[in-house]
């Protein structure tokens, strides 16, 4: 089936992890656990949730997406040019919950984490995983930097999703990095901020003059 080619290596491995931390949450909380489900601008947890809802937040979002992903595949078509960039979301997002749930569950247990880290350090892979995916797209209206100059031009495309996926994957690791050394909340969500918006920024432009510059180059 279509829908089953978004689990690659890395998405199983990611869908294995999740599972096997929900199972151990389970496991070791006492059903009337309160567990932190969101944290503030300060790094420190402000909502709770009983443990049995906690614990199903990351599976059901992980399950709505891989849901969404596989009707759009059922479509066909100009889908399949998106299936690469489609299967290296999902592999990321499903990483990001179970990192989170790992990380939640340590702290329903006891121990220190720093949340705002560890969640800056796994979207900067994120960011490097989809930076790495996004120059080997094909033209399409569902993954990859579309803008109407990549969709009118095949070379505008390639040449736009190349310069915006290194400067995503540049973005990913100082955001890596960022988070092993800097401890102030702000400046890590803020991080995170500058780091996806300004690739979106930079490549636009890229690509409006990409467009000028073809069209120049038209013969009258």
């Amino acid at each position: 089936m279509n829908q089953l080619r978004l689990f690659g290596p890395f998405a199983l491995a990611s869908v294995a992890a999740l599972a096997v931390a929900t199972v151990a949450g389970y496991v070791m909380l006492p059903s009337e656990t309160m567990m932190p489900v969101h944290w503030g601008p300060d790094g420190a947890a402000d909502a709770f949730w009983p443990r049995n809802l906690a614990l199903l937040m990351p599976p059901v979002i992980l399950a709505a997406l891989w849901l969404i992903f596989a009707l759009m595949l059922k479509r066909g078509g100009e889908v399949d040019r998106a299936r690469q960039g489609l299967r290296a979301a999902f592999a990321g997002i499903g990483m990001l919950m179970a990192v989170i749930q790992i990380a939640t569950i340590a702290i329903a247990l006891g121990y220190s984490v720093d949340m705002v880290r560890v969640i800056t350090f796994c979207v900067g892979l994120l960011f490097i995983g989809l930076g790495n995916v996004m120059p080997k797209s094909q033209p399409n209206s569902y993954a990859g930097f579309r803008l109407r100059w990549t969709l009118e031009s095949p070379a505008n495309w390639v040449a736009t999703n190349r310069f915006t996926g290194t400067f995503m994957m540049l973005g990913g690791i100082v955001l890596a990095i960022a988070a092993l050394f800097v401890t102030e909340p702000l400046w890590l969500l803020t991080l995170i901020v500058l780091c996806t918006a300004a690739p979106s920024l930079a490549g636009i432009v890229y690509s409006y003059l990409f467009a000028r510059r073809e069209s120049a180059a038209r013969p009258l």
